[in-house]
């Protein structure tokens, strides 16, 4: 992939130690999230949580009825392209640059959605409905503080 880079301002950075990690969340104005157009999608990349708790508006090259999308337009924290069409990225890039209260906005908006749906309680209580709901509703708890 590296040599098809053409353009000095990208660089292609590879694995990134935690530090490495910080300093480019830190440097990140938007964040640019890709899936393939021809698989059908199995889980939300867990990065979009953290870009969008740091407040990362993200730009999504994602399939029309994917989780990612979905998540992104309820958000209102991102812009989406059609990664069958590669060349809508070009062009999406271009608007964004030329509009930066619109990433702040959107950073916002990523900050804000965030906090509400990913916080710790909130994850807790879902993953405790889902618990519940497959065991058949009940909330016993019979012999797991033994």
């Amino acid at each position: 992939m590296a040599a098809e880079v053409r353009s000095t301002r990208v660089e292609i950075r590879g694995l990134v130690d935690d530090d490495a990690l910080e300093r480019e969340f830190d440097a990140a104005d938007v964040a640019l999230l890709t899936q393939r157009p021809d698989l059908d999608e199995f889980n939300v990349p867990s990065r979009l949580m953290t870009l969008l708790a740091r407040g990362i508006p993200v730009v999504a090259a994602t399939r029309p009825a994917s989780e990612v999308r979905r998540l992104l337009e309820d958000a209102a924290a991102g812009w989406l392209v059609d990664p069958a069409s590669p060349e809508e990225l070009p062009v999406a890039l271009r608007r964004i640059a030329a509009d930066p209260d619109d990433v702040v906005r959107k950073s916002a908006a990523a900050s804000a959605y965030a906090a509400e749906h990913f916080s710790p309680e909130v994850m807790t209580s879902a993953f405790a409905e889902v618990v519940e709901s497959v065991a058949g509703g009940s909330s016993r708890t019979d012999g797991l503080d033994r």
